[in-house]
């Protein structure tokens, strides 16, 4: 029986006492839940491989959705539109969007090599590849 079914039986029954503890209690749950969904958002930055072998990296609330949408055409000017299909390489849940934006910002920067060691979780390799990059660095030209 439905939350509002029961609330319907119980107050047709006249036990406004059961009644008045039985929406008490269904209001707690979502005042809760309520508060609970202010603070723990779900943003996910991931990269997908499209079939040109480029990747492309993103962030979202719901990683399923969006990579069917990149696989369903969705939205034409898209750049994975005409590189079709993709395939999730990596993906990682943030719930401050500002983090999630900043991380993306970073991968967006790396090269192909550092995002596929992040892939297999190869963190060695991924500093590495970033000490390797700031050795090959311009010499600063300011003075100061």
């Amino acid at each position: 029986m439905s939350k509002a079914g029961l609330a319907l039986r119980l107050f047709r029954q006249a036990q406004p006492y059961i009644l008045m503890k039985e929406l008490k209690f269904w209001f707690i749950k979502f005042c809760i839940s309520s508060q609970h969904m202010k603070i723990a958002h779900n943003y996910f930055i991931y990269i997908v491989e499209c079939a040109d072998k480029s990747y492309y990296t993103g962030v979202t609330n719901d990683v399923d959705r969006r990579i069917w949408e990149h696989n369903n055409g969705v939205n034409v000017l898209a750049y994975t539109y005409k590189r079709r299909p993709v395939v999730l390489k990596y993906y990682e849940r943030f719930q401050d969007i500002n983090q999630a934006i900043a991380w993306e910002k970073q991968l967006k920067g790396w090269s192909r090599k550092k995002k596929e060691a992040l892939f297999v979780d190869n963190w060695d390799e991924v500093k590495r590849l970033a000490k390797s990059k700031s050795s090959k660095a311009p010499p600063s030209t300011s003075s100061g």
